[in-house]
């Protein structure tokens, strides 16, 4: 018994690939803002990351604290704690570019730079040339990682 046909030409195939991986992105990220994750290109920058700064933005809009969607988040004051992966090995390079966005505390190991970055500063890392990816470092479920005061 089958269940899917797989097309016999390769462009068929190909389109048939194209439509299945457009349907599973459509209702990945959702976010209340018009300009918000959801409306971004494909980014270096991971998801959490994009999402905080959405929360960021709208928090200091409005006056009221800052509670991040995901609770793991390392943050201290105005700053969230990133793990950073260099293309091609170039980690130092990659630090001076972080540090001159205002990262605190850089420290780069092989590929990755890890530091305490401004929430204000990651729209800017898409344009790093030497960044290939960028992620939150996550605290433990147990450990109250975050630096706010957020009711949960």
């Amino acid at each position: 018994m089958r269940r899917f046909a797989i097309p016999a030409y390769p462009i068929q195939r190909t389109l048939a690939v194209v439509a299945v991986v457009a349907g599973l992105g459509l209702g990945g990220l959702s976010c209340s803002d018009a300009t918000s994750v959801k409306s971004r290109t494909p980014s270096k920058v991971s998801r959490e990351l994009l999402v905080l700064y959405d929360a960021y933005v709208d928090a200091r809009r409005t006056g009221a604290p800052l509670c991040p969607e995901t609770p793991r988040l390392r943050i201290e004051e105005d700053r969230v704690i990133v793990d950073a992966t260099a293309t091609i090995g170039n980690a130092r390079g990659l630090a001076a570019d972080l540090v001159a966005l205002g990262m605190r505390h850089a420290v780069a190991y092989e590929r990755v730079v890890s530091g305490e970055l401004p929430i204000s500063s990651i729209p800017a890392l898409d344009d790093l040339g030497n960044l290939a990816f960028v992620r939150a470092a996550m605290g433990s479920p147990s450990s109250g990682a975050t630096g706010t005061s957020c009711p949960r």
